[in-house]
């Protein structure tokens, strides 16, 4: 299966993740704690999976495709344009398996694509999205951080490629995948020991 390779190293993704000063202060005065045994504070790299649609688009004398990415946890959109640094093959543990249905993840693309090409300023031809030419899962990495909240574990994402620093829909595509494969493996165990 296709994948992105990390491309920030984990110093550079350490310093631009971790939680500042006043965040540690108020984490570590607190009177609940996270267990010892949890480890914290942690940082390592998740690939979360996407789907890629190349979507053949036509201009009045023109037509080309552009690649709509939609991430599998979240429902996130993107234009993606990293083909060139495409890895075949798994990438190492852990990487999560798809969390959305094909077809869903299809719509978000098509959608997101015409609202994108809608509100692009100053290009009086428009190209119009036709037909889905291609699809792809591929992984894509993150770095994150976990770290004692305040008597909770709380996480930071940081995009492993770009080195952007992650928002909500990062956090939330990160978070759902953990409770999927989490949710997964209690039915595994249910569905062995119901035997």
């Amino acid at each position: 299966m296709p994948h992105l390779e990390p491309r920030v190293p984990e110093a550079v993704a350490a310093a631009k993740i971790r939680p500042g000063l006043i965040r540690r202060a108020t984490a570590f005065l607190s009177f609940r704690r996270v267990a010892s045994s949890a480890k914290l504070p942690k940082l390592e790299v998740v690939w979360l999976p996407r789907h890629l649609f190349g979507i053949r688009c036509v201009l009045p004398k023109d037509e080309r495709e552009i690649t709509a990415c939609v991430d599998s946890h979240s429902g996130g959109f993107t234009v993606f344009e990293m083909d060139k640094w495409l890895v075949e093959g798994d990438p190492p543990e852990p990487f999560f398996a798809q969390g959305m249905p094909l077809e869903e993840a299809e719509r978000i693309a098509r959608r997101e694509l015409l609202s994108f090409i809608l509100r692009q300023r100053g290009i009086l031809a428009k190209p119009e999205p036709r037909e889905t030419v291609r699809i792809r899962l591929i992984h894509h990495p993150y770095w994150v951080y976990y770290f004692d909240g305040g008597g909770y574990v709380d996480i930071r994402v940081l995009d492993a490629v770009t080195g952007e620093r992650g928002g909500g829909k990062a956090k939330r595509a990160v978070l759902n995948a953990f409770a999927r494969k989490a949710e997964e493996s209690t039915h595994q165990e249910i569905g062995v020991s119901g035997q």
